[in-house]
């Protein structure tokens, strides 16, 4: 199933599955041999895991993976990061004055006037 919605991804048909179940039925073991399976595949891959301290905010993984895409430091002035991320928008092909207001929210950073 994973390989094949990796493919329909592959196809520009957007995917997302989650894997979920008890502890001890091979979640991780499946994720590592698909892994393996599309080393060779072109791809990005997105990692994240929720955490218990976290269960408050649904987005902390999201917020995550831009935190680590943008590689951002941690120690970047409020401004600097509204900078940066507008500038990723731009690049990836969105309208940073349409997708900002949204993003800017969910990662805490203010949204500018203009």
């Amino acid at each position: 199933m994973l390989l094949s919605r990796f493919a329909r991804a592959r196809d520009g048909e957007g995917q997302t599955v989650l894997v979920v179940g008890e502890a001890g039925i091979g979640k991780t073991r499946l994720i590592q041999e698909f892994r393996e399976r599309m080393a060779g595949e072109r791809h990005t891959w997105i990692d994240t895991a929720a955490d218990a301290l976290f269960a408050s905010s649904p987005f902390h993984p999201l917020k995550q993976a831009i935190d680590h895409a943008l590689m951002w430091r941690g120690d970047e002035a409020q401004a600097e990061k509204i900078v940066m991320l507008e500038a990723s928008m731009a690049a990836a092909g969105l309208v940073p004055g349409e997708a900002l207001p949204l993003v800017a929210r969910m990662l805490d950073l203010p949204v500018p006037a203009r």
